[in-house]
């Protein structure tokens, strides 16, 4: 995975890292879950990548519902929504 993590491409990097989340995410590893969700977000904005942003927002929101930031996990949700439209 190290070598894919280190792509030049920020697309590669951002899909290794929210597939990597999920697998974080069913392993109770909340720290990585909670890493690999802010960077694959920041390399899908970058590139304006509106699957990749559908598909992290709902993991971000995941994320902040946990914190239990209800207001920004229904932001990150309806941002989501949007972009999957």
């Amino acid at each position: 995975m190290d070598p894919i993590l280190h792509s030049p491409d920020p697309w590669v990097r951002a899909t290794a890292r929210t597939g990597r989340a999920a697998f974080a995410e069913n392993a109770g590893d909340t720290d990585l879950l909670r890493a690999d969700v802010e960077a694959a977000y920041l390399d899908f904005e970058r590139i304006g990548d509106r699957w990749g942003l559908s598909s992290i927002l709902a993991s971000r929101g995941l994320v902040r519902t946990m914190d239990g930031d209800l207001a920004g996990a229904m932001a990150d949700y309806e941002r989501a929504l949007a972009h999957s439209r």
